[in-house]
């Protein structure tokens, strides 16, 4: 509540009383729920099931409206699925080839390392299993998660924020095609 003073001087001087409402009721609701994340209001979720469903190594891209691509674990794969525990992320997928040394530059990211659909990302070391994540999305390697060299729980966790693998720029001939390949949510939650 707040006190003003009188909009005119001509009569007595008294005070004119306003209500001001609480934060909670200038707003529709304060719900959580009725609020998106950042991942659900720039990103459209786009799935690649594994081939051999007896795996389920799926995987899920995050497509932004800027057709840069998240690549991260679909909730179906064995480690989210499954809660197994993670002990690394080796982003040295073979002896010639270490992610970690990827360094891009410019507005076109020159010299990000070139990637097909089926370019191994990292390799997931658990407890029991080892999983190698693909690249899915034909492009160029902007950058891998830091994040989860050091703090591989958040793979995870937040798989789908803090815990992505990698980010990628997709090739310009190929992305749509790439689209048309990969499952929207809806028919992602059908086939499970």
């Amino acid at each position: 509540m707040t006190l003003d003073a009188p909009l005119s001087s001509t009569g007595p001087e008294t005070p004119i009383i306003r209500t001001i409402p609480t934060i909670e009721l200038s707003i529709p609701s304060t719900d959580p729920q009725d609020y998106q994340n950042v991942t659900e209001r720039y990103y459209t979720n786009l799935y690649q099931l594994d081939k051999d469903r007896e795996k389920h190594h799926d995987i899920l891209v995050l497509n932004h409206s800027n057709k840069i691509c998240l690549i991260t674990l679909a909730p179906s794969h064995p480690i989210l699925a499954n809660k197994l525990q993670i002990k690394k992320v080796n982003f040295e997928v073979s002896k010639k080839v270490d992610r970690k040394s990827n360094k891009t530059s410019g507005k076109s990211k020159k010299g990000g390392q070139v990637l097909e659909p089926t370019s191994v990302l990292a390799i997931i070391e658990t407890e029991t299993e080892n999983f190698p994540v693909q690249a899915v999305v034909p492009g160029k390697l902007i950058c891998i998660n830091q994040e989860i060299i050091s703090n591989p729980s958040k793979l995870s966790t937040h798989p789908d924020s803090e815990g992505h693998i990698a980010i990628i720029l997709p090739s310009r001939g190929l992305y749509e095609q790439t689209k048309q390949n990969l499952l929207t949510k809806e028919q992602y939650e059908e086939s499970r």
